[in-house]
C-alpha cells in the first residue's frame, strides 16, 4: 500500500533521531480513510472526518488516515503518529479494557495519558505538538495531586475512569453549565458562566466578544465582558477541553453540548478498526519486542545518535524507546500470585485422605482371585470445610480510593461465591487497626464491602489479630475449638491445620512481626499470607504477595 510522501519524507528524517517511529512507520500500511470509518459528528450536526486510526494484524499496522491528517503541520502529524504509536504499544485495540462500560470515557482516559506521556518526553529533532487548539486532553492535575504517592503508577485507564465516574455528575442543565464554565446563546454569541442566582431557570453568563476571546479566557486571559441574568433554556453549554472538563465529554450528548478542543481538531483515538478474526496478543508484544531491538542496535551503531542524544538530555527514562520498554518488562499479577496461593491451601486442605473396610472382590486383594471374599482397605478422601479469615487493616493507607478497595474485593467476592456454590466452605472478615475493632468475627457475603468504612490514620499492629484468634480459641489435646461469634464456632481436628488467614495491608506496622507474635500460626505459617505494599516487618517463610 502506498505510503503518502509526506509520511515517508518524516521517517527518512527520523531514521537517526527516533529509530523507534521510523520503525513504526515502515512496518505500517498506510491506508486512506474512503468508507468513513474515523467520521465524527459535530455538535453542529457536520460530519468531522478525524485524523488516524490503528489496528495491529498480520505482524503489520493498519494505520487508517484521513486527508485532515495529511494537512496538519509537521509538528502535529509527528504527535499523531506518536500518538497512534502508543496505542499499538499499550495493546488498546485488543479490548483490553471492554470491561469498562463506557467507551467514550475509556477512549478519554487512553488519550490523556498517551497525550501525557508524550509531553513529558524528550525528543531529537522535531517537537511533536498536539494538533488542538487548547493544547489537548491530558490527565487532570486534580487527580495527579490526588495520587501524588503512586505518582506515575496511578496513570493507568481504569483508575482514571473509575476517577473520573466517580466525580459528581451534575443532575441538571444549571448544574452542567456551571460544570462546564462557558456557553453560547441562540444568536452564537459566546459567554463564560458567571454564578449561580440562586433563581429557578436562571444564571448569570458573562459575555466574551468571540469564540477567540473565550478560548483565551480558559487559558487564564482576562477577556470579561458584561455581566447578565438570562433563561438557562437558551444556552447552549460549551466543553473546552482542559484538563478539569475532560470528564463532561461523556455526557456531551445529553445537554447538546459544543465540544472545542476534542472533534474540532482533535487526537482521540479512532473507533477501533475489526479484522474478522481477534488474534492473539503475543504476536503483537513480539512485534513490538522486535520494534525496540531493532531500535537499540540502530542506536549502539550510530555513536553520532548517541551524542546527540546525550547532549539533548534524552536518556531511557523520559525517551519514547525507554517508556516502550518498561511496558514490555514482566510484571508479576497480585491477582495471580494471591489465587495460586489460595488455590494450593485449598487444594492441600480440601479433603483429608483415609481408608474404609471393604469386603467386596477386589484386583488388588489376593484372595479375590480365587473367589473369596477378604476383608481389605480402599482408599478414600473426605471432603473438607474450608475456612478463610480477611484481617482487613482499616488505617486507611491499604486502599488509595474506591477503585483499589473494588480490585481486591472483586477477587474475594470470587471466591464467596465459589465456596457458597460448592458448599466447601466460609469466608469471614475481622477489621483491625492498632486494635481489633470487633470481639466477633462475622461471615462475609458477597459485596459486603460496599459498606466498609476505611477510617485513615491510628498506628497499625497485626500482633493483636494474632492475640484475638489465641483469646477466642480453646485448644483440646491436638484440636482447636474456635469461637467466631456468639453462634459461630469452628472445630479444627488439627492444630497445625489453621483457617487461612490473609492480611490486607499496607505493612507500615508499628513494629517488625517476629514469629513468636504468630501465637497459633507460628507452627502453620502455611495457612498465612499478607497481601502488602511492602514486607520488611514481615517474618521469613510467611507467604506474601506485593500489590500497586
Amino acid at each position: 500500500m502506498n505510503r503518502p510522501e509526506i509520511i515517508s519524507k518524516l521517517s527518512f528524517y527520523l531514521i537517526d533521531k527516533e529509530p523507534m517511529i521510523y520503525l513504526f512507520i515502515i512496518n505500517s500500511d498506510f491506508v486512506k480513510d474512503e468508507w468513513g470509518l474515523l467520521n465524527q459528528v459535530k455538535e453542529n450536526g457536520e460530519i468531522w472526518e478525524g485524523y488516524a486510526g490503528v489496528n495491529y494484524s498480520n505482524n503489520r499496522v493498519k494505520f487508517v488516515y484521513t486527508d485532515s491528517f495529511l494537512k496538519l503541520p509537521i509538528e502535529q502529524m509527528y504527535f499523531v503518529l506518536i500518538h497512534e504509536a502508543e496505542h499499538i504499544f499499550k495493546h488498546h485495540s485488543k479490548g483490553l479494557h471492554d470491561h469498562l462500560k463506557n467507551f467514550k470515557l475509556v477512549n478519554i482516559c487512553q488519550d490523556a495519558i498517551i497525550n501525557d506521556e508524550i509531553n513529558e518526553m524528550k525528543f531529537l529533532g522535531l517537537k511533536p505538538e498536539p494538533p488542538t487548539e487548547v493544547g489537548g486532553c491530558t490527565i487532570p492535575d486534580a487527580f495527579k495531586n490526588h495520587y501524588y504517592k503512586l505518582k506515575k503508577e496511578a496513570y493507568t485507564t481504569p483508575r482514571l475512569y473509575a476517577w473520573y465516574e466517580n466525580k459528581r455528575k451534575p443532575q441538571d442543565k444549571k448544574e452542567f453549565l456551571l460544570s462546564a464554565g462557558f456557553c453560547k446563546d441562540e444568536n452564537g454569541k459566546y459567554s463564560s458562566i458567571g454564578y449561580d442566582p440562586r433563581e429557578e431557570g436562571k444564571i448569570v453568563i458573562c459575555k466574551m466578544p468571540s469564540k477567540e476571546a473565550m478560548i483565551g479566557n480558559s487559558k487564564g486571559e482576562n477577556n470579561l465582558g458584561d455581566y447578565e441574568k438570562v433563561e438557562i433554556e437558551t444556552l447552549t453549554p460549551v466543553i473546552i477541553a482542559n484538563q478539569d472538563s475532560i470528564y463532561l465529554k461523556a455526557e456531551e450528548e445529553t445537554y447538546n453540548a459544543e465540544v472545542i478542543g476534542y472533534g474540532d481538531p482533535d487526537i482521540s483515538e479512532a473507533p477501533e478498526l475489526k479484522d474478522e478474526e481477534d488474534e492473539s496478543i503475543i504476536p503483537q508484544r513480539i512485534f513490538i519486542e522486535n520494534l525496540v531491538q531493532q531500535a537499540d542496535k540502530m542506536i549502539e551503531g550510530n555513536p553520532a545518535l548517541q551524542a546527540a542524544r546525550k547532549l539533548a538530555g534524552v536518556t531511557e527514562g523520559n525517551s519514547l524507546s525507554g517508556a516502550v520498554k518498561s511496558l514490555l518488562k514482566s510484571q508479576v499479577s497480585w491477582k495471580k500470585e494471591f489465587k495460586q496461593g489460595l488455590n494450593i491451601f485449598l487444594s492441600d486442605r480440601g479433603s483429608t485422605p483415609g481408608y474404609k473396610k471393604s469386603y467386596i472382590t477386589h484386583l488388588m486383594n489376593p484372595r479375590s482371585r480365587y473367589g473369596m471374599l477378604g476383608k481389605h482397605r480402599l482408599k478414600t478422601r473426605t471432603k473438607n470445610q474450608n475456612y478463610i479469615i480477611i484481617a482487613l487493616d482499616t488505617s486507611g493507607s491499604c486502599f488509595y480510593d474506591e477503585y483499589d478497595k473494588q480490585r481486591f474485593f472483586t477477587e474475594i467476592d470470587e471466591i464467596t461465591r465459589e465456596l457458597e456454590f460448592n458448599q466447601s466452605g466460609k469466608v469471614y472478615i475481622l477489621m483491625w487497626d492498632y486494635s481489633v475493632a470487633n470481639e466477633n468475627i462475622y461471615e462475609y457475603k458477597v459485596g459486603d464491602w460496599k459498606t466498609y468504612q476505611l477510617k485513615g490514620g491510628g498506628g497499625t499492629n497485626p500482633r493483636n489479630v494474632f492475640r484475638h484468634l489465641e483469646k477466642r480459641s480453646e485448644i483440646i489435646g491436638n484440636s482447636i475449638d474456635m469461637k467466631l461469634n456468639e453462634k459461630e464456632h469452628i472445630f479444627i481436628k488439627d492444630k497445625k491445620k489453621l483457617p487461612f488467614l490473609l492480611f490486607l495491608t499496607d505493612g507500615y506496622f508499628y513494629d517488625t512481626l517476629r514469629d513468636r507474635d504468630l501465637r497459633l500460626y507460628e507452627k502453620d505459617k502455611e495457612s498465612l499470607m499478607f497481601l502488602t505494599k511492602i514486607d520488611r516487618y514481615i517474618p521469613k517463610g510467611i507467604k506474601r504477595v506485593l500489590y500497586k
